[in-house]
């Protein structure tokens, strides 16, 4: 739900295990994920693979169980800008105070959290610098930095097997707090992601593309 700041969350369900590509908003987002995937009878979260440090794709992973992994940066960048902070609707009331500039986004995380009762956050306990496997079960997940303007630590997850890409948000302008008005999506990273002519691509807050959705909605040329 855009409205909400609400991301798309990936579910890799094999028979042994389901791996998630990020982990929602907030613990009640998370929540309604883990109410799903009891509903399907999913096997217990293994990993959780944030596509980078942004709260609305990081905030719900206190819920899930398995190992955290992201790239390096993400890493650095998770704990300066969220985990060293004291999180709680009073700390949300101050940062307003004195950073007004910042209010829409403090307001859409006291939003999205709500109840911050046993609230923590996960630091990725696994990184990598360039690219990383992980086999699951049969499937092997190609994690790649990508970065972009979006997120510095942006990363991907191929499902080799099945021809699916989690491309996160990184082809995305920069976060609206420091956009500019010549700020674009990057359409170096789209074309990439477009010669590769993958099955589906699965982006951060959106429905899933097929490839020829993709190129239609973004590069029709190509």
């Amino acid at each position: 739900d855009p409205d909400k700041i609400q991301p798309t969350v990936g579910v890799i369900v094999t028979a042994r295990e389901t791996v998630l590509v990020d982990a929602g908003n907030s613990p009640r987002h998370a929540r309604h994920i883990l109410g799903e995937l009891w509903r399907i009878g999913a096997q217990p979260v293994s990993h959780v693979v944030y596509t980078h440090h942004h709260w609305d794709h990081t905030f719900g992973a206190q819920i899930f169980g398995g190992t955290v992994i992201a790239h390096e940066q993400c890493r650095d960048l998770f704990a300066e800008r969220y985990a060293s902070k004291p999180w709680g609707s009073s700390y949300i009331q101050d940062e307003m105070r004195h950073n007004p500039a910042a209010a829409h986004y403090l307001q859409a995380i006291q939003h999205a959290v709500e109840d911050w009762r046993g609230f923590r956050l996960r630091l990725p306990e696994v990184v990598f610098s360039e690219q990383m496997a992980l086999h699951v079960d049969g499937l092997t997940l190609e994690l790649r930095h990508v970065a972009g303007a979006h997120a510095p630590d942006s990363l991907t997850v191929e499902v080799v097997e099945e021809g699916v890409l989690f491309i996160g948000d990184s082809y995305y302008p920069p976060p609206p707090s420091v956009r500019q008005l010549d700020d674009d999506l990057d359409r170096v990273l789209i074309e990439a992601f477009l010669r590769r002519r993958l099955a589906y691509y699965i982006e951060g807050h959106n429905t899933p593309f097929t490839h020829a959705e993709f190129q239609q909605k973004f590069m029709p040329n190509l």
